[in-house]
């Protein structure tokens, strides 16, 4: 196959299972505000997991898409830039959410009738804001190093 017909096919290949991982973790988001029945730290800790991943597809696989379909198009510093903060802080809100997902099991399998003591709706929230939170702020060290660079 040659260049012109390879690099459409390829566009609607990744364009599909991009809008699949979409469209599975939106639907995942919404499941879980929506249903009463899963109101459990472990669904709100999916519910943002799922999102963190829908917004890490949504910054990395749009740019690959376009230079598919149009070849030789550079990205601006500040564009590479921005991609590279909210990838790399994606990626470590992703950490911190598994951490505190972890926490939440062992607190389920260690203390059982503890649970519902120790896991408190504030807590969840607390938890889940302290992975943004210090994610993007872990994040922001490395960033003003690296834009000090030529």
């Amino acid at each position: 196959m040659d260049d012109t017909v390879a690099h459409p096919v390829l566009f609607l290949l990744f364009l599909s299972i991009y809008l699949l991982n979409a469209l599975g973790n939106l639907s995942m988001v919404v499941l879980v505000r929506s249903d009463g029945a899963l109101r459990s730290p472990m669904y709100y800790f999916l519910g943002h997991l799922s999102l963190v991943d829908a917004c890490f597809t949504t910054i990395t696989v749009p740019g690959p898409l376009v230079s598919l379909l149009h070849l030789g198009q550079a990205i601006s510093f500040q564009a590479c830039f921005a991609q590279m903060y909210f990838f790399v802080a994606l990626g470590i809100t992703e950490s911190y959410l598994l951490a505190a997902m972890s926490y939440d099991r062992a607190v389920a399998v260690g203390r059982p009738l503890h649970y519902t003591a120790v896991m408190t709706p504030w807590r969840s929230v607390a938890l889940v804001g302290a992975s943004w939170a210090v994610a993007h702020l872990h994040l922001q060290l490395h960033m003003l190093n690296i834009s000090a660079l030529s």
